[in-house]
């Protein structure tokens, strides 16, 4: 009788070669992304920051400060109002009509220092 060949242990896998969508879930940005992408508001046309701006708000659990647009912003309110953890690892979403709003609420004098 001869020896059966020993076998691997067989890893659960997406079949896309990437961790299951539950575990992608679990990261910060997994939270916010999904949550962003269930509350925004359905639109017929999307304007051309949108999806950008869904994959800045992902950042927000990593910066003070993210800025996005009135939809993205909506979003971010409705779900941390609805969801403990986007509320847990979100720091702060802001909107800004400009720039110059921007240095302005980011501490800077808009057009005499860098930022």
């Amino acid at each position: 009788m001869q020896p059966q060949p020993t076998r691997r242990p067989r890893t659960t896998r997406a079949k896309s070669g990437h961790a299951s969508s539950k575990r992608r879930l679990a990261i910060p940005s997994g939270v916010i992304g999904g949550a962003i992408a269930r509350y925004h508001p359905d639109t017929k046309e999307w304007d051309g920051s949108e999806l950008a701006d869904r994959h800045l708000g992902c950042l927000a659990a990593y910066a003070d400060v993210t800025f996005v647009d009135k939809r993205t912003l909506e979003a971010s309110r409705q779900a941390k109002q609805k969801s403990k953890a986007f509320a847990s690892v979100v720091r702060s979403i802001e909107r800004a009509a400009d720039y110059v709003t921007i240095a302005q609420k980011l501490g800077h004098e808009a057009g005499t220092t860098e930022i």
